[in-house]
């Protein structure tokens, strides 16, 4: 028993220590584990630690990257703004630069929108017989204004009355113009012309009585009588142009060069013709009586086709209000040239042949070869300066103008012989052929078809006016400061004239280049929404 019992027990303790053994086998590799997870950590802090490192470096190199692109994208955007300066710049100096040329030409800015219109073809008959009926108008008028301040003298209460008969003339010229609108809506163009040469017959006859019967009343009438109808007359060169409307200067510059042949006969041949009666002056009103019979004839041959419309579209040719049209600067330009052309050119030539005569004692025949040869070159140039404005444009032109009648006073001054008054009546007439041709050209550039009779009206009327206002000055101006200081009130006048045209283009040139810069402004935003 005691044997088993001691058996059990060393059983026992060997077992125990076998597992003391096992324990102690277990804690030497626990520790062994321990060991190698610390091991690890260690490792892994240190991997932890080189990968921060990395991740620091990435960052911070990819911070700097990051800073390089930002400065190179504000490179390129401030590259971006100069070009675009550049580009505003160069667009800027190219419109400017296009304007001028088109300015100088009279073209449009390009911009509008093109209106196909139905033109009719050029009629040159029409064109020619206009040109014939202006050259029988011109020739009574021009032979007037030679001889009327002569054929009043005897029956002028004064002196500075003896332009009067002229002056009235000139303002009932413009009080013809206002009617025109009026008639040629009602009459039409061709017959209110016709009724026009009916009011010369009439104008030769009163001019007849008056000198027949010394009346300085019946003569005045005779005057405003004669020009009332030439204000029709003054009409031709725009109903030339529904003759001819493919080419308006040419058709205007071919209607005015009848004024060659008037030029010749009025002063040249019927005014030779005072003493072809035995009252002084009345052969010049008969004479004057079967001119205005001939241009009744060649009117009634004249067909003139209706204003040219726009096709499809009708509301685009809806005329614009009066003041509308006006303020255009094209439109202002062309009115100063037109008025200028006239009160430039009367304010010298109205007088002359009285102070040829009274001043200087030239004789009759002298004076009416001085004023011949002056009408002469009113229209002969007129075919060149045609040509001229299809290639230079009407500015080139009106500057020519401008410089032949400074050209005039110089000469003027520098003489009153026989040569110098020759010359310089001889360069007022190109000055003013140059002006009112160029005028006449610039204005059809700013009305459509049919605002053209209203502003026609109204730019003659303020000519009319403007004429009769320095007509019926220039001989008490001649009377009281004398001829030679009137060319320096003609060379004053000459200058002001300048600077009113130089305002006008440069509104135009500023209107204009607004007006581009706008529809540049226009594309760019299209381009940047598409």
């Amino acid at each position: 028993m005691c044997d088993m019992s001691c058996e059990q027990a060393r059983k026992a303790q060997s077992s125990h220590n076998r597992q003391m053994k096992a324990v102690k086998t277990d804690g030497s590799a626990l520790r062994d584990a321990l060991a190698d997870i610390g091991q690890e950590k260690e490792d892994m802090e240190v991997e932890l630690s080189r990968l921060r490192d990395t991740v620091g470096g990435a960052a911070a190199e990819d911070r700097g990257r990051r800073e390089r692109l930002a400065e190179a994208e504000a490179s390129r955007q401030g590259h971006r703004v100069n070009v675009r300066q550049e580009l505003a710049k160069h667009e800027h100096r190219e419109i400017i630069a296009s304007l001028l040329r088109k300015m100088a030409t009279g073209h449009s800015n390009g911009f509008e929108e093109p209106v196909k219109l139905d033109l009719p073809a050029d009629d040159w008959k029409s064109v020619a017989l206009l040109s014939g009926a202006w050259a029988a108008a011109f020739a009574v008028f021009a032979s007037n204004v030679a001889t009327l301040t002569l054929a009043v003298a005897e029956t002028a209460p004064a002196v500075e009355l003896e332009t009067l008969p002229l002056g009235l003339a000139l303002v009932m010229q413009g009080i013809g113009t206002m009617a025109l609108p009026t008639k040629v809506r009602y009459l039409g163009r061709k017959y209110m012309y016709l009724a026009g040469a009916g009011v010369g017959l009439l104008s030769c006859l009163a001019l007849s009585l008056g000198s027949w019967l010394l009346d300085f009343g019946l003569q005045c009438l005779g005057a405003c009588l004669l020009g009332y109808s030439f204000a029709h007359a003054q009409n031709y060169r725009f109903g030339a142009i529904q003759a001819m409307p493919s080419n308006p200067p040419r058709a205007i510059s071919s209607v005015l060069f009848g004024g060659v042949v008037g030029a010749l006969l009025g002063p040249g041949a019927i005014s030779q013709a005072r003493d072809l009666l035995p009252v002084p002056f009345m052969g010049i009103y008969l004479c004057g009586g079967v001119l205005n019979l001939l241009a009744v004839l060649l009117l009634s041959f004249v067909e003139l086709p209706g204003a040219a419309e726009p096709k499809g579209k009708a509301p685009i040719d809806q005329p614009r209000r009066l003041s509308k049209i006006l303020l255009q600067p094209r439109c202002g330009a062309a009115i100063v040239t037109l008025t200028a052309s006239y009160c430039i050119m009367l304010v010298l030539m109205a007088p002359t042949p009285a102070v040829m005569q009274n001043f200087y004692s030239h004789s009759f025949t002298a004076s009416t070869l001085t004023m011949m040869g002056h009408m002469f070159c009113m229209f002969a140039p007129s075919p060149l300066t045609g040509i001229a404005m299809a290639r230079a444009g009407s500015a080139p032109v009106i500057v020519a103008g401008l410089l032949c009648a400074a050209l005039t006073a110089v000469v003027l001054c520098l003489g009153t012989s026989l040569p110098y008054f020759v010359v310089g009546m001889a360069l007022l007439g190109f000055a003013w052929n140059f002006m009112y041709i160029g005028g006449s050209a610039l204005l059809t550039k700013s009305y459509s078809p049919s605002e053209g009779p209203k502003l026609q009206a109204v730019t003659d009327t303020a000519v009319n006016f403007g004429a009769a206002s320095f007509t019926l000055l220039s001989m008490p101006i001649v009377s009281s400061i004398g001829w030679i200081p009137t060319q320096l009130l003609h060379l004053a006048m000459t200058g002001a004239t300048a600077l009113l045209l130089g305002i006008c283009w440069a509104l135009a040139l500023l209107q204009q280049v607004a007006l581009e810069e706008q529809s540049l402004n226009q594309v760019r935003s299209s381009c940047a929404v598409a």
